[in-house]
């Protein structure tokens, strides 16, 4: 992942109609963090840009370290809901819908291997 911006999407290259989290979904769900990762990675975006999509508060790139530091997610089962997944959409151009989607298969399959 690149630690600048001289390679990141501006707003007038970027294409939102090609938006889906890059990963293709199979096999195992994984948490969310790793998907915006995996976003910011094909994207080439640092931390700092993406953030800075939701305004330009320090706040917002702290909630985007947190949400991609999946073991902290993990230790303290921090929810993820519709407020959260509004964030990535604004981000990302990724429906809500499908944040949601992919947290709760997620959380489905962590449930049932506890089970």
């Amino acid at each position: 992942m690149k630690t600048n911006n001289e390679n990141a999407n501006s707003d007038e290259s970027f294409d939102s109609s090609d938006c889906y989290p890059s990963r293709v979904v199979t096999g195992d769900p994984i948490p969310v963090g790793e998907y915006v990762l995996d976003e910011l990675e094909a994207r080439e975006w640092s931390i700092e840009f993406a953030a800075s999509r939701l305004g330009p508060e320090p706040v917002n790139q702290c909630w985007l370290e947190l949400v991609c530091t999946v073991e902290i997610w993990q230790q303290h089962e921090i929810k993820f809901g519709d407020a959260e997944a509004a964030m990535l959409e604004t981000i990302f151009g990724v429906s809500k819908e499908t944040w949601i989607n992919l947290h709760n298969a997620y959380e489905t399959q962590k449930s049932a291997e506890r089970n």
